[in-house]
């Protein structure tokens, strides 16, 4: 009994019989075919550093732009510190920094002025942010935990930046008890 699906099946393994005995016809025979293999692999290796880089500065402007917000008095790292996160293998070790510095930084200016709305001011999510970055050099697992720290990372993004649009503009300090 033929099915739609036995025959879609037959059509496309014939098809794929086809295909292979054309590719057979077609053999290329370059000179140097090694070098310019390995040509192309240093401009694709090239290209996906300088998009690696250059999504690492985005992300590193993305973290520096509301952390320089908090008044110097709360700041638990120095701002700069941040731009450590496009160094390869250095930013392994700083995701880690962020996640555990930056949101204490804003806790302690918010509740320094009594707003306690902020909660752990993203500190859970950030940990969590570093940690799946971690595990997406995982194999198999890896792809889930890289889908999981892009979305931890744009939601502490996201709490970061809805904290420091809260903070006024010259990230002026709280107000001091009179003496």
């Amino acid at each position: 009994m033929t099915t739609p699906f036995t025959t879609g099946l037959a059509q496309a393994t014939s098809w794929l019989a086809t295909l292979a005995q054309d590719a057979e016809q077609f053999q290329f025979d370059f000179e140097g075919g090694e070098a310019a293999a390995a040509g192309l692999l240093l401009v694709f290796v090239g290209v996906g550093l300088v998009i690696g880089i250059a999504i690492a500065i985005v992300i590193a402007f993305l973290f520096w732009k509301p952390y320089s917000k908090v008044p110097q008095q709360f700041q638990t790292i120095s701002p700069g510190l941040i731009w450590l996160l496009v160094i390869p293998l250095v930013n392994i070790v700083m995701m880690f920094i962020v996640a555990f510095q930056v949101p204490p930084a804003f806790k302690a200016y918010f509740d320094s002025i009594g707003d306690q709305s902020v909660g752990d001011a993203g500190k859970q999510v950030g940990m969590w942010w570093a940690i799946c970055a971690i595990l997406s050099i995982i194999p198999i697992l890896g792809m889930l935990a890289g889908l999981a720290s892009l979305v931890l990372l744009i939601l502490f993004l996201v709490k970061l930046w809805g904290m420091a649009g809260k903070i006024p503009e010259g990230g002026a300090a709280p107000p001091q008890p009179a003496v």
